[in-house]
């Protein structure tokens, strides 16, 4: 708590303000919620009566009171009485300085709680400490000013006056109250009458909204979440996160973040496998949700050697990029017996790439062999050089080493030009073609891309064909 002085002229206004305030015993009895309980001993039925029976200038005489409440009372209207408030206290809290005339020994925040009766969540402070001794809930927003001695929560009709109230511009109440719209989501139960379903991709500081509004002696307890993500086999939320989310400190993407890898953490250490939050107790139902079933018994013993993983979303590619350090090598060799070695290690790329590129070029040197067609021609001869360099060695090598022969003929630039397009969608080198070659190119680059992209013993016929456009 902090001092500071106040201008004359602020000095008079809130004089005034208190003034106006003890001026009508219904305004005294307005600090008093109402209870939405039914009990003999409810303290808040007793402050009502005590101060229907206390009125006017006995009012001061409930300062030093041993009740809190009562005691802020007394000391606000003997404030009020000396006309004199020239050095205020200032109680920094999450909402701002709480400002108060500070007098006695009643707790401050009380203090500050019945002279800013004219706030909607300052004026909930009046009742600070029996919230903490008796446990006692106070619920206020612009329309409602409610307390609870058992515990209750006013319900949706209270929520939905709150948002409101804060102008929450990501709710939805088509179907209860939900805010975001997409990504994971987790559920908020407020005294187990009310629930938020709450979003990732939500902006919005639900806590910090809300306990501007509530005041209760366990937030803990008050507030419930449960995350759906793997509810099946954990449902625990790690306190730091939920302490943090709960206090107004964490949003709520950081939030399931944060959940969402400690239970995954827990789940692997418990032998279990994953994929988003499909759970897999058997290494090769996992596998086979990935993979055909001759690819998952392939993989099944480095899985086991690996140990459980979790995925995202089912991606053949993540988990072979988690076993490929290890086990790349092997897995390539289990995959592809019958190559050779030094064709296993030349290939580069992520896991995926390596096994299809690899796959591709077996299928086209099976192709490459499949060719059988006699050349007609010089040109011919070279057409049919290129698409078997393209089935062995590959597009790079082969554009590079049939770039060299670029001026044999118009008809050979034509047929280059061709396997350029057909390759790679266009040419930076035009200047290398007259404009006459480079239509005739474009008009058989859809015959050339047919023979290169096919491996069987049709691409013969397709070869053929091409003595239409090279004689």
């Amino acid at each position: 708590m902090k001092l500071k002085t106040r201008s004359k002229e602020k000095e008079a206004q809130f004089i005034e303000k208190l003034k106006s305030f003890f001026s009508d015993q219904d305004n005294v009895l307005s600090l008093v919620p109402e209870c939405m309980d039914s009990s003999m001993l409810c303290p808040f039925d007793s402050y009502r009566k005590k101060l229907t029976r206390t009125q006017g200038s006995a009012l001061g005489k409930l300062s030093g009171s041993a009740d809190q409440f009562l005691s802020a009372i007394g000391e606000t209207y003997k404030v009020m009485e000396s006309e004199s408030a020239p050095i205020m206290g200032v109680i920094a809290t999450a909402y701002g300085n709480l400002d108060y005339a500070k007098r006695g020994n009643t707790d401050p925040m009380v203090l500050g709680g019945v002279q800013n009766f004219d706030d909607t969540t300052w004026k909930m402070l009046a009742f600070s400490s029996l919230v903490k001794t008796k446990k006692v809930y106070i619920y206020s927003s612009e329309n409602y000013y409610i307390g609870s001695c058992k515990g209750n929560f006013p319900g949706d009709e209270f929520l939905a006056d709150v948002l409101k109230t804060e102008r929450v511009e990501d709710l939805s109440t088509e179907d209860g109250f939900t805010l975001g719209k997409n990504g994971d989501f987790f559920f908020l139960n407020i005294g187990n009458t009310s629930k938020l379903k709450v979003f990732q991709d939500s902006k919005t500081n639900l806590m910090r909204i809300l306990l501007r509004h509530i005041l209760a002696p366990d937030v803990m307890k008050f507030f419930r979440i449960t995350v759906p993500y793997l509810e099946s086999i954990d449902t625990e939320v790690p306190l730091p996160a939920l302490t943090s989310y709960l206090s107004g400190q964490t949003d709520a993407k950081s939030f399931l973040h944060t959940v969402h890898e400690a239970k995954k953490k827990s789940a692997l250490a418990r032998g279990i496998y994953l994929i988003g939050g499909d759970v897999y107790a058997d290494p090769e139902e996992f596998l086979k949700a990935l993979f055909d079933e001759e690819e998952a018994k392939k993989l099944s013993s480095y899985l086991k050697l690996t140990g459980p993983v979790a995925l995202d979303s089912k991606s053949q590619r993540k988990l072979l990029e988690i076993l490929w350090p290890k086990f790349g090598a092997q897995i390539m060799k289990d995959y592809f017996p019958d190559v050779d070695e030094s064709k296993i290690k030349a290939q580069a790329g992520d896991p995926i790439r390596q096994i299809e590129m690899l796959k591709m070029k077996i299928d086209q040197e099976e192709a490459s062999s499949l060719i059988t067609v006699s050349p007609w021609s010089a040109e011919s001869s070279m057409l049919i050089d290129m698409i078997k360099d393209y089935l062995s060695i590959g597009k790079g090598e082969t554009l590079k080493k049939w770039e060299k022969r670029v001026g044999f003929s118009s008809l050979f630039n034509s047929i280059y030009y061709a396997f350029v397009i057909a390759l790679q969608g266009g040419s930076n080198q035009k200047w290398r073609f007259t404009s006459e070659q480079m239509m005739f190119g474009e008009k058989i680059a859809s015959e050339i891309k047919s023979i290169l992209d096919c491996t069987d013993p049709s691409i013969n016929e397709k070869i053929l064909h091409m003595k239409l456009y090279v004689n």
